[in-house]
């Protein structure tokens, strides 16, 4: 059986920009770029959002793990529960049962979307100065305030409790020790309602943990497609 290849879908912060720290890890990898990110039309409809993932996944050779970021994980995870057929495992990094947006920052999306992208950036990384964090930025503001809008829509729609025992894949649960948007709290509640998860903290990690701390999210990524492997060869 040949090693699971990771399907990577951002969420709201960058694009697929955001698995930069990823490149040439795990040759193979696939990235899907959600619509409007920059280019075509960006959905804030969690069925259409979700029906479009599952298409761009179906063309990838088996066996497949979705590998997903924030509300692109909470996407994952959605179309699992529609089509469990459709991988063999989960990587969800920064993912918890409810991804709150206030209204003030829906707002902000719509009128003063490269004001309220930097705040999430600054918010989201340790230093939003990297060139891994200004790559982000700068996908953020070619997306422009459609697909921050629609992303904060799709964030405010999820909710995960009660509904994850019926994911039967494996799970892996990244959580940034400082993430204030899935704190690690959170991630853990989400982590005790799945049949088969695991979760690891990452020490010194925001939200786009994979930014913060690339070699560990990595190693830790590795692993569970290596573990995803052996279970499948089983």
């Amino acid at each position: 059986m040949p090693t699971p290849t990771p399907i990577l879908v951002h969420g709201a912060l960058g694009g697929s920009r955001c698995w930069a720290p990823f490149e040439g890890r795990f040759p193979g990898a696939a990235a899907v770029g959600l619509p409007g990110h920059p280019d075509g039309d960006a959905t804030a409809d969690m069925e259409e959002a979700v029906t479009r993932l599952a298409r761009a996944v179906e063309p990838v050779p088996g066996p497949r793990a979705l590998v997903g970021h924030g509300v692109g994980a909470a996407l994952c995870v959605e179309a699992v529960l529609q089509r469990p057929d459709l991988v063999d495992g989960i990587v969800a990094i920064g993912l918890a049962a409810e991804l709150p947006v206030t209204d003030g920052q829906l707002m902000a999306a719509f009128t003063d979307p490269a004001a309220e992208a930097h705040r999430l950036l600054l918010a989201s990384v340790s230093d939003a100065g990297t060139p891994e964090a200004l790559a982000v930025a700068d996908n953020m503001d070619r997306g422009g305030a459609r697909a921050l809008a629609a992303d904060y829509q799709l964030c405010r729609q999820v909710t995960l409790h009660g509904r994850m025992r019926e994911v039967a894949c494996p799970v892996l649960l990244i959580a940034g020790a400082d993430d204030a948007w899935a704190p690690p709290a959170a991630v853990e509640a989400l982590a005790r309602e799945l049949p088969q998860a695991l979760m690891a903290l990452v020490p010194g990690a925001r939200h786009l943990a994979m930014l913060d701390r690339p070699a560990t999210v990595s190693l830790l990524v590795a692993a569970f497609l290596a573990r995803l492997e052996l279970s499948l060869d089983d």
